[in-house]
């Protein structure tokens, strides 16, 4: 009777946790459609549509390499299009951009499903609970599981194999470390980096087989798994081998050490910045604190799985930490471990309580919503943001508005969104690489965009980028600013600013005439004389860079 009220209980969580999950990852997908797809998704999608439309199985592109995510796209594109994906990248982009957003959002959901069942077999199905709705509601979490990226699938497949591994450690046997390794091995075609999951497979081989079977049977239990995780690869990422030159080439511009506002930093110091600034941005400080109270009580109680989960952790932090980059959202396929970390010393905190007030469930109830609080109302804010038009759409709208349509514009990325507009447009990824913004006045420009996505990165790091810093300070010292559309609680994006350029002295581009500070625009008065003008600029910039 009681095993029945508990799987009852589980299955209730459970459908919680997918209803949330479905309301939360489906909720923001449509961004800045149609205009424009985000970062990076074109990568995936077009080449789907290409080769749903030619019927071809070669992506030429192994940089992820996401054959979890192109692939399916690809027959799905074939099935609802046919041979025509490929013409709808242009007669309507956002037919194809809308279910790749759907088919993340479904790995996501999956993920959080998976984390759950792992959670219990781990950690008991109250903190199991409390881990995966603190997951589900991680910002930078919700934000690429709405995206077509590779990160969802990576999870996905990622807690595939460790659910499986639950069953290896109860069921050791060569039939289940061959599961567990073609789960890894898709994990692995979604990120290189999940190949980090096969350390929890020889963990477990070795505390399971050898104490009976002796290191000969833990060494051929855990290479079946490792084999299998290779043919699970091969098979889904064939042209990996079969076109190792593209995939060569495309390693060699993921391992590329130089990346604005994402390098310059050691493998020690990109550990350090994972453990001390990315873990905390992710889940909050309050979780981190609690994720290491639960790695302290999982170390205590001898927790096996607990401790293989840690350890893979600690593996996957320090193989990501080896690339001469850091990103916070190359963390995401291991944040389930922290959440499930602090929901298992949260329910432990609760029992340890319930002693003195007889309340547990009550308790741990209020701690998981004081704990979660804050996140869910910021995911919130981001879904709100995501389905209004942003700072990008709004620049578009405000240009097409009060610039004539024979203008030459250029802009940086993330700035206004100009696809099929009049202007002749060039975007380039920073205004930067001139000496002085009157340049492209010289070069025929009209008008000239930045955005805070690219300028406030330079500002973050002022020793390295000085001339870069100088181009913007002199850019709104003199420039003639005419509109800025900055972000708010309801409005996502960067902050955006069009300046004109008409006012630029031809015989001299490092200058501007005295007509400079005579905008009609509402942002336009922006005077700079006082001995104290640059570091307020730098100072704005820096603040604005943070969306």
């Amino acid at each position: 009777m009681v095993t029945k009220a508990r799987d009852c209980s589980a299955r209730v969580m459970l459908a919680v946790l997918v209803i949330c999950a479905s309301f939360v990852y489906l909720g923001g997908i449509k961004k800045n459609l149609p205009f424009a797809p985000e970062i990076d998704e074109p990568i995936f999608v077009q080449r789907a549509a290409w080769m749903a439309s030619e019927s071809y199985l070669d992506p030429k592109w192994f940089g992820n390499p996401a054959s979890t995510t192109i692939y399916p796209l690809a027959a799905m594109f074939r099935v609802f299009y046919g041979t025509g994906a490929a013409e709808r990248l242009t007669s309507d982009p956002a037919s194809l951009y809308l279910p790749a957003r759907v088919l993340s959002a479904l790995y996501g959901i999956g993920s959080v499903v998976l984390v759950f069942l792992t959670g219990k077999r781990i950690f008991g199905r109250a903190a199991a609970f409390a881990g995966s709705w603190l997951f589900l509601f991680t910002p930078v979490v919700v934000e690429h599981f709405q995206m077509v990226r590779s990160d969802s699938a990576a999870t996905f497949f990622g807690w595939a194999s460790l659910y499986q591994l639950c069953r290896f450690y109860d069921r050791p046997s060569a039939r289940n470390s061959f599961l567990t390794g073609i789960l890894i091995g898709l994990a692995i075609s979604s990120r290189y980096f999940m190949v980090t999951f096969l350390v929890a497979l020889v963990l477990v081989a070795w505390l399971q087989i050898r104490p009976t079977g002796g290191m000969l049977a833990t060494a051929r239990i855990a290479c079946i798994g490792i084999v299998a995780a290779l043919i699970a690869f091969a098979v889904t990422t064939p042209f990996f081998f079969l076109d190792f030159a593209t995939a060569y080439a495309d390693l060699k511009v993921e391992a590329r050490t130089s990346h604005l506002g994402a390098d310059g930093l050691s493998p020690l110091g990109n550990v350090t910045y994972y453990l001390l600034i990315a873990v905390p941005a992710s889940i909050s400080a309050a979780q981190a604190v609690l994720a290491a109270v639960g790695l302290e009580l999982v170390v205590r109680s001898r927790n096996a799985l607990g401790l293989v989960l840690a350890a893979t952790t600690c593996v996957f932090i320090g193989a990501i930490s080896l690339s001469g980059l850091h990103w916070q959202r190359w963390l995401i396929q291991v944040l389930p471990v922290f959440s499930l970390l602090a929901g298992y010393a949260l329910v432990w905190l609760a029992a340890l309580v319930s002693g003195w007030l007889k309340l547990r469930s009550a308790i741990g109830v209020l701690a998981l919503v004081v704990l979660s609080a804050n996140p869910i109302y910021r995911v919130v804010l981001h879904n709100i943001r995501e389905s209004r038009p942003s700072t990008r759409v709004l620049a578009r709208e405000w240009m097409l508005a009060n610039v004539p349509s024979d203008s030459a514009i250029v802009q940086e990325w993330y700035s206004a969104l100009l696809v099929d507009t009049p202007y002749k447009v060039e975007e380039k990824f920073s205004l930067a690489d001139r000496p002085h913004h009157c340049s492209y006045r010289a070069e025929g420009y009209d008008y000239a965009v930045v955005s805070s996505s690219i300028y406030a990165r330079f500002f973050r790091e002022p020793e390295r980028y000085a001339g870069e810093i100088r181009f913007y300070l002199a850019l709104e010292e003199s420039g003639l600013l005419v509109e800025e559309i900055t972000p708010g609680a309801l409005t996502g994006g960067p902050t955006i600013r069009i300046y004109e350029l008409s006012a630029c002295d031809q015989d001299n581009p490092g200058r501007t005439s005295s007509a400079s500070h005579e905008g009609t625009g509402p942002q336009a008065q922006w005077r700079r004389t006082s001995p104290g003008a640059v570091a307020r600029a730098s100072a704005g910039y820096g603040i604005h860079g943070m969306h």
